[in-house]
């Protein structure tokens, strides 16, 4: 394996590209977080609409 030394700048850079995945990583946790919430309720809709439905049919 080749060592960081033997590249221009590789420690450097390595520790740049573990910085720039931990900030990326932290900016895609709350989209994703954004997007689960957004896809529950819209399930949850999708059952409150379903047992309205099924309670409509059963009424005497």
């Amino acid at each position: 394996m080749l060592p960081l030394q033997a590249i221009p700048g590789g420690p450097e850079l390595l520790i740049f590209v573990f910085i720039g995945v931990f900030y990326l990583l932290t900016a895609l946790v709350p989209l994703i977080a954004l997007y689960l919430l957004y896809k529950i309720r819209k399930d949850t809709a999708s059952m409150a609409e379903s047992l309205e439905r099924i309670a409509a049919e059963n009424r005497p």
